[in-house]
């Protein structure tokens, strides 16, 4: 299984190749509703098609396995890209476990992809002999097809395998806030004056005292 380092961020899985693993027997199943079933492995609750985000689906063994043996699985896309999922241990039964999937479109094709699953058969079990050079390994797989369909919203439910909690804090500060009509306004000022002449003002009017003036009106426009 792969190695959960942070689950604030995406997983990601490695390719085990386990399709290619060299095992005793080797069975396949097909999914019908979201369950397969084979001699040796049964398979629950997987979503059909499987949707981009997360998923989960069950696993449960047979009593022709060795107890005590952690399963190896994998999922792969239609490209052989490896899907992300994780064991959760709170088991909703004493013989199955459930699996959660992260399903991240961009590292995820839609298409037809498998998933593959090894155990270890009990040679005291099975109605059969088991070679010596496939004890004590794994020694059985099932492999079936899987849809994936990245695009299809995500209607799978969300299972709190622990009570949900939220924890609320009261931040009290100062809040400046401003008008929110920013208006300006235009003043505009009238009235009269009296314009005084002279030599500081640029214009020399005439004395009428004088014995050269003519005693008429200044022009002052």
């Amino acid at each position: 299984m792969p190695i959960i380092k942070n689950i604030l961020r995406q997983g990601q899985a490695k390719f085990q190749g386990l399709q290619n693993f060299d095992v005793f027997k080797d069975d396949e199943f097909t999914f019908a509703e979201g369950a397969a079933v084979s001699k040796y492995f049964r398979v629950t609750n997987f979503p059909s098609p499987l949707p981009a985000g997360n998923s989960f689906f069950s696993v449960e063994g047979s009593e022709f396995l060795k107890n005590n043996v952690e399963l190896k699985t994998e999922i792969l896309d239609r490209n052989n890209n490896p899907i992300f999922h994780f064991p959760v241990f709170n088991k909703t039964s004493f013989n199955s476990v459930n699996i959660s999937i992260e399903v991240v479109p961009r590292r995820v094709d839609t298409g037809v992809g498998t998933i593959t699953i090894l155990g270890e058969l009990d040679p005291n079990k099975v109605p059969f002999d088991i070679p010596i050079e496939f004890q004590n390994t794994y020694n059985v797989r099932v492999t079936g097809l899987i849809d994936i369909d990245t695009e299809i919203p995500n209607t799978r439910p969300i299972l709190f395998y622990k009570p949900p909690k939220i924890n609320v804090t009261e931040v009290v500060r100062n809040n400046i806030s401003g008008s929110t009509n920013d208006t300006s306004s235009i003043f505009t000022i009238t009235g009269s004056g009296t314009f005084f002449g002279g030599s500081l003002s640029g214009n020399n009017l005439p004395n009428p005292s004088a014995p050269d003036a003519d005693n008429t009106e200044p022009d002052l426009t």
